[in-house]
């Protein structure tokens, strides 16, 4: 009970999070409600804390593996993406630096989707992500979509700082 309990408030706090999130940027993602692919273009450092989650039939969902994942994203303006990947499984097997590949696409309100392929041997998975675009472009607010994962995370532009 208090391990539901537990994940109970963790989710909803991650949610709470990425709620306040939105809201406070809301304004600068929805200002110009004119984005495209080319809103994206270039090298982004990210982080995404992601939490797998098991729940059988008549039980309640435990989560079975804890991952981090970091590295670099590049968008290429034109739908496709790449990624130079690094992390931890559980705490405790590192993995990466790896490549992986992907495709992604904005909508006029910001908000848009990408997809990461795992390109490693064996290729295992494609994971699928929404995302926001969030501080005039200087970030993404990210979380996945696909079924069992509880997964969160933000990206931040990299290059020249503009005053």
């Amino acid at each position: 009970m208090r391990r539901i309990a537990a994940l109970t408030f963790v989710v909803g706090l991650l949610l709470g999070v990425l709620g306040m999130r939105f809201l406070g940027h809301s304004q600068s993602a929805y200002a110009t409600g004119n984005c495209t692919n080319q809103s994206l273009v270039g090298s982004y450092s990210y982080l995404i804390w992601d939490k797998f989650v098991s729940a059988p039939s008549g039980s309640n969902p435990t989560v079975t593996a804890y991952v981090t994942d970091g590295g670099l994203m590049t968008f290429d303006g034109r739908g496709n993406v790449t990624f130079v990947a690094e992390g931890s499984f559980n705490g405790l097997s590192q993995f990466g630096p790896e490549n992986r590949s992907g495709s992604y696409s904005v909508q006029a309100n910001c908000m848009g989707s990408f997809t990461m392929h795992f390109d490693a041997s064996p290729s295992c998975c494609t994971n699928h992500y929404d995302f926001v675009i969030v501080a005039s472009g200087r970030e993404l607010t990210i979380f996945q979509r696909d079924g069992g994962t509880v997964s969160a995370g933000n990206a931040i532009k990299q290059g020249s700082i503009e005053s």
